[in-house]
Parts: C-alpha cells; structure tokens; sequence
C-alpha cells in the first residue's frame, strides 16, 4: 500500500461520519446519494481510488460526473 493510500486509509477509520464496514458499492451508493456533500465525496473518492468510468458505470449522471472532475 502506498503512503498516500495508507494516510487516507488511516484517516477514514477515525472519521465517524462513514460507516465502519464500507464495501466498494456501498461507496458508490454514498456517492451517488451525496452529492452535494464535497468533503465526504473526496474521502471516499481518494480511499477506493475511483474513477470516472467507475462513477458512470454505477449510474451517476455524466453532469454530475464533470462537476467533480477536480476530485476525480
């Protein structure tokens, strides 16, 4: 694991905001329920290393997608 992943890796477990067993597509339903939500978006963004062909195949609209193209 490389540093910058173990440093949001160890960030998140302390973050009380995010569920405690969190899977991909749980992840993605966060996303795509919370979208007005920046800061919980780039944690979970920067945690499982998504992309935008990930966001898109789970079914974000492709506006959506183009207004976190600074996260993503």
């Amino acid at each position: 694991m490389g540093k910058s992943k173990k440093r949001a890796f160890c960030l998140s477990k302390n973050n009380d905001s995010l569920p405690k067993n969190l899977s991909r597509d749980d992840a993605l339903k966060l996303i795509s329920e919370n979208l007005d939500d920046k800061s919980m978006i780039f944690n979970l963004i920067t945690l499982f290393g998504f992309n935008a062909e990930d966001l898109l195949d789970y079914g974000i609209d492709y506006e959506q997608v183009i207004l976190l193209k600074g996260i993503i």
